[in-house]
């Protein structure tokens, strides 16, 4: 954080801040974009797919490149 008194949050403005949600689920568009490229890839077949399954395999995918 800064120190410059303008960033300074007032006391409504900080517990407002706290209060945002701090995940949010991704929307049917990212979904859809995310099962696409996994299909391009040979890496999903079903046609049901959750983000269980997603989770796994992008997981897979990101440890197979590190």
């Amino acid at each position: 954080m800064h120190d410059r008194e303008e960033d300074q949050l007032t006391a409504a403005e900080r517990e407002a801040f706290e209060a945002l949600p701090r995940e949010a689920m991704p929307g049917r568009l990212l979904e859809e974009r995310v099962v696409s490229g996994l299909r391009a890839r040979g890496l999903v077949r079903a046609r049901q797919f959750t983000w269980d399954a997603c989770a796994a395999k992008t997981s897979a995918v990101l440890l197979s490149m590190a």
